[in-house]
């Protein structure tokens, strides 16, 4: 059964006011809980209302969590996509680089540290593409280059080339 964190106060304010075996019967659970829920009041009062727990164990190896969030952001704010497994890559290279033993960066790890940093792998359906700064130069560069290359006789000046392709290049 799930229990929110208000509902969770609500059983302790009332065993506080009268006794754990009292705040079982009341709300028809175990005073074992009870006991437990008087332990966790601070972190209770910390939870949104309608969060039913705290759970999930701390980082273990939060320096390493922290370099590839940053990395993370990094790779965001550039505009690239970020892969499952680029992760899994880059956090074995952070581990090394940190001199952290026994990592295995697995798939359950990496799934678990984006639930736990709110990271989604998000990947862009349709990426336009940034023409050069120097293009109008490029392109009447081009221009210049076919138009001298027909007056040298280079290129062919035939206007046919629905006919095939070496249909003009005699």
């Amino acid at each position: 059964m799930k229990y929110s964190a208000k509902f969770k106060l609500q059983v302790v304010k009332f065993a506080q006011e009268s006794n754990n075996c009292a705040a079982g019967r009341e709300f028809c659970i175990n005073k074992k809980l009870v006991r437990d829920w008087q332990k966790q009041v601070e972190k209770l009062k910390c939870l949104p209302k309608n969060k039913c727990s705290n759970r999930g164990k701390p980082s273990q190896w939060p320096e390493l969590e922290e370099k590839l969030l940053h990395w993370f952001e990094v790779q965001r704010q550039s505009g690239y996509i970020v892969t499952r497994n680029m992760v899994v890559i880059k956090a074995k290279a952070v581990a090394a680089e940190l001199q952290i033993t026994g990592f295995l960066a697995s798939n359950c790890w990496c799934t678990k540290l984006l639930l736990r940093k709110n990271l989604a792998l998000q990947q862009k359906t349709k990426i336009a593409q940034k023409h050069p700064e120097d293009l109008d130069q490029k392109i009447t560069s081009f221009h210049s280059f076919v138009i001298k290359s027909r007056k040298e006789g280079k290129l062919p000046t035939c206007s046919h080339w629905e006919h095939g392709r070496n249909a003009c290049l005699v």
